[in-house]
């Protein structure tokens, strides 16, 4: 047995006590960080591993968690990621991974979160999972161990922070092989952790905080999408009966295109910073093709409005939304006049035919001029003459009449006479 001398024990306590400070002075006190701009990985739709500390002190939490992860899963929902999750046990054996260790879908692979259908069966997983815990000691290594180099982009480990080893051979591996650690801490302060659970995560701005289990959902969720806010996650359709494919499409928001992948998916920056939102155009370069329909949302909220042309289509987007759209495209050859409006934007016709109608009360004899329905055999009617006038006209029309008899007879009594007087 060796024995230390007190002069070596007091140079002992003062090297710990200097150390003590010089830790307090690498890591003051920090409070619950937010989610960061982008993650080192740096890209919507990835392959992302969950590690819940799932040890004694996690005892009465397992519903927060659950609630946590579901919230969380519903907002990648319609994005190309893939969740596996990992609880600290430590029964697996070298070789051998026990189904308390890893929680992986029906085709022993991550979940895919990219249909509503594969979300909802990470949910139920999860809920199903979850309660077999707590046990045993926070043997997060274990985790690591059990996965494989670039299996994922990153990995976030959930725990209060008290991890019972020493060893990060098999984090350190992975961190080598490109693969970011993120850590969750719950319920306590970054300042209290020891030097192996510091060295854990890729760095030190890694390293989150969440208040108490009851509060983790809001920090779960802004931190494992911190590399999905404000992006346009595209999945790409063919009309009915069109046949070509979807993969190799070429999409851009005011740069340079991204290419879709073989399922038609590709996932865009829109670069917005505004909370309140702002209006992005979406290109789509694919001559041979046009648009016939656009449909967007927010992965865990509600439809966003859109207009579209033959090759582009227009949406808001906010800061922290993830937007999930459907395009349906169709051959150019094929396609019907863009809609731009959610309405139709050919002309509507009116109620009442276009084309010039007869007149409504349409003259039922021929349009050749007529006469007269009552023709006046008379020249035109002579002015009206006052009455006294008119008697006097009379008058005068009468007198005439007796001049001509009376020159009519004496004309007739002049030649008797004149034969009278022959004779």
């Amino acid at each position: 047995m060796t024995t230390i001398r007190p002069s070596t024990l007091g140079r002992i306590i003062a090297a710990l006590a200097a150390a003590f400070v010089a830790l307090a002075i690498v890591f003051p006190t920090t409070t619950a960080q937010a989610a960061p701009e982008s993650s080192a990985a740096g890209s919507c739709g990835q392959k992302i591993a969950i590690v819940i500390d799932t040890s004694g002190s996690m005892t009465g939490n397992q519903e927060y968690v659950i609630d946590a992860t579901d919230h969380l899963l519903d907002a990648l929902n319609g994005t190309a990621s893939h969740v596996g999750f990992y609880s600290t046990d430590g029964e697996s054996e070298e070789g051998v991974i026990s189904p308390k260790d890893r929680l992986f879908g029906a085709d022993n692979k991550p979940f895919s979160t990219r249909t509503k259908a594969g979300a909802n069966a990470a949910k139920k997983a999860v809920a199903n999972w979850i309660p077999e815990h707590p046990s045993g000691d926070s043997l997060g290594e274990t985790a690591f161990k059990i996965i494989g180099d670039k299996e994922y982009d990153q990995i976030f480990f959930i725990t209060d922070g008290w991890l019972w080893y020493e060893d990060h051979q098999h984090a350190e591996r992975l961190k080598k092989a490109g693969t970011v650690i993120s850590m969750i801490i719950v319920d306590n302060e970054i300042q209290n952790l020891g030097k192996y659970e510091l060295a854990l995560p890729t760095s030190e701005k890694h390293i989150f905080t969440a208040e108490s289990y009851e509060q983790l959902t809001a920090p779960l969720k802004n931190v494992v999408t911190a590399d999905c806010k404000a992006t346009i996650n595209i999945n790409n359709h063919l009309a009915k009966g069109v046949e070509g494919d979807v993969g190799n499409w070429k999409f851009s928001v005011g740069g340079t295109p991204v290419v879709t992948d073989e399922t038609g998916y590709v996932s865009l920056q829109s670069g917005v910073v505004d909370p309140k939102g702002e209006k992005v155009t979406v290109t789509q370069n694919a001559p041979d093709y046009t648009i016939i329909d656009v449909k967007c949302k927010i992965t865990d909220g509600d439809a966003v409005p859109t207009t579209f042309t033959a090759s582009s289509f227009d949406v808001k987007v906010a800061k922290d939304n993830i937007l999930v759209c459907d395009v349906t495209n169709t051959k150019s050859s094929a396609a019907p006049d863009p809609k731009p409006d959610p309405k139709p934007t050919t002309p509507k016709l009116d109620p009442k035919p276009t084309t010039p109608k007869p007149d409504p009360k349409p003259d039922p004899k021929p349009i050749t001029p007529k006469p007269d329905p009552k023709p006046d055999p008379k020249p035109a009617p002579k002015p009206t003459i006052k009455p006294q006038l008119a008697k006097t006209g009379a008058q005068t029309d009468a007198l005439g009449t007796i001049a001509m008899l009376l020159i009519a007879t004496g004309a007739g009594i002049t030649i008797s006479m004149r034969t009278r007087r022959q004779s």
